[in-house]
């Protein structure tokens, strides 16, 4: 188990996911933004199908539709488009190893593949943590 408890520079999104996954009590982690909203009452079970189709294993990602409802909230479209861009899914030049990247507002996972790739640990100091999270599990 990798501890990071006495750090004090790390701070945010990503220690939270940390820290709460070393609490998790079931083997299915589910990390969430705190904006997503779901359409219907059964989309974490939806979800949680979904990942189990997937053989419940790896690294499950999903960007979520966004709807707009402030100003500053279109600044948000910065961070998606170098997360599309930084993926490489649209270049002449991509890599022929058929990496996945990973978007960040939900993620799904067992807790072994987690602590195995370290999870949001790898993204420690990262601005956007679907590009070191992904790179962990890939």
């Amino acid at each position: 188990v990798y501890t990071v408890e006495n750090d004090t520079t790390w701070q945010g999104k990503s220690h939270a996911c940390w820290q709460g996954s070393k609490y998790a009590t079931h083997d299915l982690l589910m990390f969430v933004d705190a904006d997503v909203q779901f359409a219907c009452d059964d989309s974490i079970q939806n979800i949680a199908n979904q990942y189990d189709l997937l053989g419940g294993k790896g690294l499950l990602s999903i960007q979520p539709y966004h709807k707009i409802k402030k100003l500053y909230e279109k600044i948000s479209a910065i961070f998606n488009l170098m997360t599309i861009v930084g993926m490489n899914q649209f270049s002449i030049t991509k890599s022929a190893n058929n990496e996945q990247g990973a978007f960040g507002p939900v993620l799904v996972t067992n807790k072994q593949d987690y602590k195995l790739t370290q999870g949001h640990l790898k993204a420690k100091n990262q601005i956007i943590e679907g590009f070191a999270i992904s790179k962990a599990y890939n």
